[in-house]
């Protein structure tokens, strides 16, 4: 959409131009400015206007890409005329939400650079969106105190209103298959309208509301889960504020897939069932089919494989009814994940393709990534190795270019479970260190245990027997902590395996018993397989001793 600019002179509060224009007429030598822009399309205008009054050279630098700040500033100023004054772009790229470590050694450089940049001799005016301009201020306060201007920017109602149309146009299924510096792009522009509608009219407040769903979802793509959760936070107050309760809805169910995604599942579950139980009082039939499958997810994740199944069918009625494509996709591929697991592998295999046909037609690319992830599982599991390696791949390549870091270590992890069946453990290694970092990062903590533990089975494999209990124990204590009894049913399982092997008899049958019992309670397929290495190991004879004199003595306690 192209948004219509309006002539420069509507664009700015007219003292502040006019003491912008007067301030970088009369600066000689050094002298910093700050020029608050929101909406950098209007920045070419101003800059443009400011270029026709002022009689000397202005320099444009733009930071975007650049590896550092100083190095660029400095290369422009030695090779601009004495009299120049330099323009200076993208700082906030240099700040990144997602990165907050990055952003804070640019501002600490800011800092301790000051010196440097004074020596440049220009004047120096730094253009910046609000919230980027108030991380200087805070962050940088040596710097930023030697401004000798600070200068507004606003941009009128009209082109405004214009802008958040073109920006909440995109549905979020295409939002999320957009390459990554576009989302990153889109991320900057929502921004600065973020910082735009300040004001309190119900108009005002709407607008807030809708720019930062669109804000979070576009963070949830990224991986930037505490940026998203913050985001939905604040777009969860507006719409309570403002008595939207379908908005109030959507929101809860948002916080319940970021709850899911960080194995939260007792919090997953009660907002998902408080955004369920509003959708039906609204008649929301479309947010119902979306709710019922979370919950489908969650019943999935702890092995209820029959309440998940329930729940995907009902979604996938109510969507096919509502003539919901995505979300038709969505639940075939969820119902495709339980045939799998079921050891159905032709009707997994049909529902995959399915779904993956759907999404390819709708340009769903995100969607796209993760079933073609599940179709590499189905080819690993059935022994083609070949093919899983090149479906993975292929979805990796995908998930990069859409900067989805989640989906990315989710691959980088079953690579690695790849590379350890055929014997590559060094590769594997490597894919299962980068897939638990970016996990660990995201404070995705349940698939961080999951990857800590096949690093303790690689350790087994190659008999570190002493590296793989401390990785075993890392993952188990992850998912106590979690209350993730799926989790910690497994790692003990192997836990016991890795003592039977260092022939801990006891040890190992109190441990595959606990398991046992865990796989019980939550109705798992594994508990048989339990059973019988409880038992293999019960007929031990070292053990089989040792349990008669450990009977025999609790028959005589005295």
């Amino acid at each position: 959409m192209e948004v219509a600019v309006q002539p420069i002179e509507t664009l700015v509060v007219v003292d502040d131009r006019e003491r912008l224009a007067h301030a970088l007429r009369l600066a000689r030598g050094f002298a910093l400015f700050f020029v608050r822009c929101n909406v950098p399309a209007y920045r070419a205008e101003l800059v443009a206007h400011l270029k026709a009054q002022l009689a000397r050279p202005v320099v444009e630098v733009d930071l975007e890409g650049e590896p550092d700040v100083y190095p660029a500033v400095a290369r422009a100023a030695g090779s601009s005329a004495e009299d120049a004054v330099l323009f200076v772009y993208g700082l906030e790229h240099h700040l990144p939400s997602g990165d907050p470590e990055r952003a804070l050694q640019t501002l600490r450089a800011l800092n301790w650079r000051r010196a440097a940049y004074q020596r440049l001799g220009r004047p120096l005016a730094f253009w910046l969106p609000e919230y980027a301009l108030a991380m200087v201020a805070r962050e940088a306060p040596d710097f930023y105190d030697w401004n000798s201007g600070v200068f507004e920017i606003e941009v009128p109602q009209p082109q405004r209103e214009a802008l958040l149309a073109d920006a909440l146009a995109l549905p979020d299924e295409a939002e999320a298959s957009l390459p990554v510096e576009e989302k990153r792009a889109r991320l900057r522009l929502l921004a600065g309208l973020w910082e735009e509608y300040r004001g309190e009219s119900l108009a005002e407040r709407q607008a807030r509301l809708q720019v930062a769903l669109k804000m979070a979802r576009l963070h949830e793509s990224l991986g930037d889960y505490s940026q998203a959760r913050r985001l939905y936070e604040e777009s969860l107050h507006i719409a309570e504020e403002l008595g939207d309760r379908a908005g109030v809805a959507r929101v809860l169910h948002n916080l319940g897939v970021l709850a899911q995604q960080q194995g939260d599942y007792g919090q997953a579950r009660h907002l998902y069932q408080e955004s369920l139980r509003i959708a039906e009082e609204l008649g929301d039939r479309a947010g119902v089919a979306q709710t019922l499958h979370g919950l489908g997810n969650l019943a999935y994740l702890q092995w209820d494989y029959g309440q998940a199944r329930h729940l995907y069918q009902e979604s996938l009625r109510i969507a096919e009814e509502l003539g919901d494509r995505a979300g038709v996709a969505t639940t075939l591929h969820g119902l495709g994940n339980l045939a799998y697991l079921q050891g159905d592998h032709g009707q997994a295999r049909h529902l995959y393709q399915e779904s993956l046909r759907i999404k390819e037609e709708l340009g769903d690319r995100a969607g796209v990534a993760t079933t073609l992830h599940q179709l590499g599982n189905l080819a690993y599991l059935q022994g083609d190795h070949g093919q899983a390696r090149h479906l993975y791949q292929e979805s990796l390549r995908i998930k990069e270019e859409l900067g989805d870091r989640a989906g990315v270590a989710t691959t980088l992890h079953q690579l690695g479970m790849l590379a350890q069946d055929t014997g590559d453990y060094g590769q594997a290694r490597q894919f299962y260190e980068r897939a638990a970092e970016t996990f660990r990062n995201l404070g995705a903590r349940r698939e961080q245990a999951a990857v800590l533990h096949n690093l303790g089975a690689l350790a087994q494999d190659t008999g570190d027997y002493g590296q793989a209990r401390q990785f075993y124990q890392e993952s188990l204590r992850i998912s106590e902590e979690l209350g993730d009894r799926a989790g910690m049913a497994i790692t003990t399982a192997q836990l016991a395996l890795l003592e039977e092997a260092e022939e801990n008899l006891e040890r190992a049958l109190e441990l595959i018993t606990r398991a046992e019992e865990l796989f019980a309670r939550l109705g798992s397929p594994y508990r048989e397989l339990a059973r019988r290495v409880r038992e293999r190991i019960q007929r031990t004879p070292a053990l089989e001793s040792a349990l008669e004199e450990h009977h025999s003595a609790r028959l005589d306690p005295e």
